[in-house]
């Protein structure tokens, strides 16, 4: 590993296949150079150490654990390159025939020096001993094949040119641990005849030991020359056995031939009686059968005539509703041509009053009214100002006044005066049935600050129409997790629920309040308080369109925006931490200009009826699309055998869940510990390092980096257990939804979470999952579910079937469709409109003498 000339040679390639096997970051190397590192801890207690030729290095990494201070150094850039990467900056890329930047307690050389050319050898060995007095050094006496092996040699080489740099063998240590023939050499002055004493004491004993190991391997020879001779006894003794077997098996063989015919004739007899009753039992049958045969034909007959009957009413039926669709298509059509005429007139009539002409002759206009006595005309864009109003009745009343009183006297004046005062105004005029609601009022603009601001003139009646401003994301679809559960599902849901919504974001406005007249209510999502939000609300107001301020996570308490809650802004500069409060400021702002609240729990909608604002709960549901995809790699995972490791599952999707996940730590360590099959699976930001119970595990610890969302149900499909922990009685936490339970459940994992109020309520314990209190519950649940599988299965096929039903689009639809409509109830409730009745008021010219024009609208008010 460690050959000076040819650096790019250990490649990938290499290292696959010149160690026997591929050389990779694997149980089996993990394990092996940890015992390593424990045997050299225990027996030369390093404080520094140094692995020259590290490769990618486990023995650096697994001494470090011990509490050594250990380096590395390879040749191979390649090999450093998948060096773990916080043990890499101990580690670099260079040849151990260069000087080191240091001296170490302990030197480890371990099959590196063959590698290198023969005339290297003696400089690498002054190099390992310039750095250290102590070098545990091994390198292979005859592995010939390996091409990179340039200099292989027997132990006797080592040991002298060591011995050349003041080194000697210490025969008293056994490094037999790394090695068969590895050794260790010492730098040290030790007396010629102390040396040649511990000489002469290891060869007396190899010798003691060749003469005892030659002795009993004779004394073997001759018990093995007795056993062959008894083996060739019982091997006599086993044929004579087996000719008897042999003979004994043919006469079994004719037994068995024998009592096969006895069978078979007894069989043929026992067919016969029982073939003689089944005739006779068919007989009586076929008799009752030609009965029951003849009153079925005749229900059949009837039945046949009734099903013609009703194939014709079905076939007249349809042709009904074919020819109402058909008169209700061209109604349809007919309906959007008037509307498109309507506003194509009503345009027009605004360019007619707009015109040069019209503002050039508009003086002489009102003059001449004026003239005629009658009170200027307004701009037909604008409502009718009170002024107007009280002239034109005023002028009207004294003319017609004067006329019934020339004609008709002084009673009947009284008498019709009295009359139009008491129907002055239309009460309950109905503007349809009621599941409809009424259509906004015309919003006058005045000022400066609405010259930008576009009215609809007249919105027409219409069912309930919703329009979502998405303050996360853009027109053309934020798919984050946000937006994607609290405004595209919840359209998709409304939809399929038959009910109109349309969605705008922040670079829509100022937005085109045609747009705004259209709707019936207006959802602010997660929105921050800007000059153009607070413009669309009191235009909204000015529609009488109810504001929504929807949101699923407590952000608009700015007290919460410290790390004693959120754990994720620990590590954050204090300007960054200033900008997240700035947002949660703004997002607390813009809740207050809101008439009312939506949210993912019962947690946040009472925390904002603490602030006034009433509202209801719709919850996070899963998409159609994530529920088809998640269906997909269920069908699939249920047909594919599993494997016998159990894999918990934890979705950190934030960085701002890493004190959530160390409730649950303790429990995983401690069941890992106890249960060698199970593996973690962590999706998404989380720092390991912080969960010391987690580090002996770490190679039974899988990472994937944050997954866009339509790929998370493949990616979590072969896990088995779900964790879901948070901090109960965190007030941030608490106001968490349910979405790790639901998303796991859809491809039937079972959940584990911790006990707030949002999991207590969403999941049904020992049912569809287990909510824990305290680290005992955790272990308890985990060891339960991985020493069950059928406990697994079950539980994650009921949290499936519960989601989809409980979290479906059809509950969501219906969740907020009811709280959608009742807060528009309760907005016209409370402003003085009713809900389902429109008021009437007749704006008139005076009238003319001598015409009836008028009198129908008397007449009707």
């Amino acid at each position: 590993m460690m050959g000076a000339g040819m650096p790019d040679y250990y490649d990938e390639y290499y290292y696959l296949t010149a160690c026997g096997r591929p050389y990779e970051r694997t149980a089996e190397w993990l394990e092996g150079n940890a015992r390593l590192a424990e045997r050299i801890v225990a027996t030369l207690h390093p404080a520094t150490a140094l692995d020259a030729g590290c490769a990618m290095g486990f023995l650096v990494e697994a001494l470090r654990a011990q509490g050594v201070e250990a380096f590395g150094v390879d040749i191979s850039a390649y090999a450093i390159e998948h060096v773990l990467p916080e043990i890499r900056p101990f580690c670099w890329v260079g040849s151990i025939l260069k000087r080191f930047p240091r001296r170490y307690d302990l030197i480890v050389c371990n099959e590196t020096l063959e590698h290198l050319q023969p005339a290297e050898a003696p400089r690498a060995i002054s190099n390992l001993c310039r750095h250290s007095d102590d070098v545990l050094f091994c390198s292979t006496p005859f592995d010939f094949r390996e091409t990179t092996h340039f200099n292989v040699r027997p132990p006797e080489y080592w040991a002298e040119l060591f011995a050349e740099n003041g080194f000697l063998h210490d025969v008293e240590y056994d490094a037999t641990f790394l090695a068969p023939w590895a050794m260790r050499f010492r730098k040290g002055d030790v007396p010629l005849r102390r040396l040649v004493a511990t000489y002469e004491r290891h060869v007396w004993r190899l010798a003691q030991e060749t003469t005892g190991q030659r002795e009993l391997a004779l004394e073997q020879r001759k018990q093995m020359g007795d056993l062959q001779e008894r083996v060739r006894q019982a091997e006599s003794e086993r044929d004579a056995n087996e000719r008897r077997a042999a003979e004994l098996a043919a006469r079994k063989d004719e037994l068995q031939a024998l009592t096969a015919e006895l069978e078979a004739a007894r069989a043929q007899a026992a067919q016969a009686m029982r073939d003689g009753a089944e005739h006779a039992e068919r007989a009586r049958a076929a008799e009752k059968d030609n009965l029951q045969s003849r009153a079925l034909l005749a229900q059949r007959d009837r039945e046949t005539v009734a099903a013609a009957q009703s194939e014709r009413q079905i076939s007249a039926l349809r042709v009904k509703l074919t020819e109402h669709e058909g008169t209700l298509l061209e109604t349809e059509t007919e309906r959007r041509r008037l509307e498109k005429r309507a506003a194509d007139l009503e345009q027009h009539l605004l360019r007619v009053y707009n015109s040069l002409s019209m503002r050039l002759t508009a003086p002489l206009r009102r003059a001449l009214m004026l003239l005629r006595g009658q009170p200027p005309a307004d701009d037909p864009s604008r409502p009718p100002s009170r002024l107007r109003m009280a002239w034109v009745g005023a002028a009207s009343l004294t003319r017609r006044g004067w006329r019934v009183l020339r004609e008709e006297g002084v009673t009947a004046l009284w008498r019709k005066g009295w009359r139009l005062v008491g129907s002055a105004r239309v009460r309950g005029a109905s503007t349809g049935p009621p599941g409809e609601l009424p259509p906004a009022e015309p919003m006058a603009f005045a000022g400066d600050d609405w010259k930008r601001l576009r009215p609809s003139l007249m919105p027409t009646p219409r069912s309930l129409r919703v329009l979502f401003f998405n303050g996360q994301g853009n027109r053309d679809g934020d798919w984050s997790q946000s937006p994607r559960y609290r405004v595209h599902n919840v359209r998709a849901a409304l939809a399929q629920a038959g009910l109109s919504t349309s969605m705008v974001t922040t670079s829509d406005l100022p937005l085109d309040l045609h747009l705004l007249a259209e709707h019936d209510l207006l959802v602010l999502f997660r929105a921050g308080w800007t000059p153009e939000l607070d413009l669309l609300v009191q235009a909204a107001r000015h529609y009488h369109v109810p504001v929504i301020y929807d949101v699923d996570d407590y952000v608009f308490e700015p007290r919460l925006a410290t790390p004693e809650y959120i754990s994720g802004i620990t590590g954050w500069p204090e300007a960054d931490r200033q900008r997240y409060l700035e947002g949660v400021v703004s997002f607390r702002r813009a809740l207050e200009l809101c008439d009312y609240f939506t949210g993912s729990t019962e947690y946040l909608v009472e925390r904002a009826a603490e602030l006034g604002k009433s509202g209801a709960v719709v919850c996070n549901g899963p998409g159609e699309e994530l529920i088809r995809i998640s269906h997909q790699v269920f069908e699939k995972r249920t047909r594919e055998p599993k494997a016998r490791a159990v894999r918990l599952l934890y979705m950190s999707g934030t960085a701002t869940h890493q004190r959530d996940f160390g409730v649950a730590a303790p429990a995983v360590a401690a069941v890992m510990r106890a249960r060698p099959q199970v593996r973690l699976h962590v999706i998404g930001p989380l720092d390991l390092t912080e969960y010391a119970d987690l580090a002996p595990f770490r190679d039974r610890i899988e990472r994937t980096e944050f997954v866009e969302w339509r790929m998370l149900p493949a990616h979590i499909v072969q896990d088995d257990i779900n964790l879901a922990p948070l901090e109960i009685g965190n007030p941030f936490c608490e106001a968490k939804s349910e979405l790790k339970y639901s998303e796991a459940a859809l491809v039937g994992l079972p959940t584990v979470a911790s006990a707030t109020r949002t999991y207590a309520h969403a999941i049904r314990h020992g049912d569809t999952g287990f909510v824990c209190n305290s680290t005992d519950d955790w272990s308890e649940r985990l060891l339960a579910l991985v020493d069950d599988a059928e406990l697994r299965h079950r539980l994650g096929g009921a949290a499936r079937a519960h989601v989809l039903e409980a979290f479906g689009p059809a509950t969501i639809a219906a969740q907020a469709r009811e709280a959608y409509r009742g807060i528009v109830l309760d907005y016209r409730t409370a402003h003085g409109r009713s809900p389902t009745t429109l008021e009437i008021g007749w704006v008139l010219t005076p009238p003319i003498p001598g015409s009836g024009g008028h009198n129908a609208i008397f007449q009707a008010a």
